[in-house]
């Protein structure tokens, strides 16, 4: 009784399949986290446009006269809690850095936990980028905070952005 086990012919091409399988998951697992990666690691549209607005202010405007339009803004408005003012009040030179128009204007008056500012953001919806404007001893935390990055330009004058994946180059 010269009798051979049976073969069962689907057994070894379903071991093949599940094989070739895992490994196919395995690959597109890592491929996915790998073009994921890349993906954070481009700035968005809006992130680049921002620090390019940033890097014109900082080429065309003389950061003092910014000071000095700030400073007597803070002073109009001295008596307020803090005021968003109209866009007509901000320099052209200021309103001209970005294609989209100023989306807040605000003055801060002076108080006793922190100096008078003007704020000027732009932006919407999920994105902002701001130029803050004090007097040269208005300090702000610099670096990547609260989903801002913040950046001085001059003791007193800051630039943030939203995202603190992308520091600001």
């Amino acid at each position: 009784m010269n009798q051979e086990p049976p073969t069962i012919s689907g057994a070894s091409n379903s071991k093949k399949f599940f094989l070739w399988t895992i490994l196919f998951l395995v690959g597109a697992s890592i491929t996915g986290v790998a073009g994921f990666k890349y993906w954070l690691s481009i700035p968005p549209r809006e992130v680049v446009e921002a620090d390019a607005g940033f890097k014109k202010a900082e080429k065309t405007i003389n950061p003092e006269q910014l000071r000095a339009w700030a400073l007597d803004e803070i002073q109009k408005y001295s008596v307020t809690n803090g005021a968003n003012l109209p866009n007509s009040e901000i320099p052209d030179y200021i309103q001209n850095l970005y294609s989209v128009p100023v989306e807040d204007f605000s003055v801060f008056p002076k108080t006793s936990e922190r100096e008078g500012s003007v704020t000027i953001c732009w932006g919407g919806g999920f994105f902002h980028w701001m130029i803050d404007i004090g007097p040269t001893n208005d300090i702000e935390t610099t670096g990547a905070t609260n989903n801002f990055t913040i950046v001085e330009w001059v003791p007193g004058i800051y630039y943030s952005r939203e995202d603190t994946r992308h520091p600001f180059k």
